[in-house]
């Protein structure tokens, strides 16, 4: 079974795009957000492997969590990022989310 085919995850995925594409709302505060941690303040933990899992096999795995090694054409392939650098922007985290090619995002 495919990581998006597995109980869920889909919906996982759109609520995490919709959190991030709340949080684009002009404020005062610029949060910076990652895959992980909006999963995680949504409840997902136990679907979180597998929502990392879906998220790469769907063409976002550049900087995107720290479990997920990196593919592509660039000096840090094959290369796992630290933590610290797989935080976006919400607008650019809900872009990355609407360019999977595994699901389609509401845009």
């Amino acid at each position: 079974m495919n990581a998006i085919d597995y109980p869920g995850v889909k919906e996982a995925i759109l609520a995490i795009r919709a959190r991030a594409h709340e949080l684009e709302k002009p404020t005062y505060h610029y949060p910076m957000v990652s895959v992980r941690s909006i999963a995680l303040d949504l409840g997902y933990s136990k679907l979180l492997p597998q929502i990392l899992t879906a998220i790469a096999d769907g063409g976002f795995d550049y900087c995107m969590d720290q479990d997920i090694a990196m593919t592509g054409h660039h000096e840090a392939a094959g290369e796992y990022p630290d933590w610290r650098v797989c935080y976006w922007g919400p607008d650019q985290l809900r872009s990355r989310l609407d360019c999977l090619r595994n699901i389609r995002t509401a845009r």
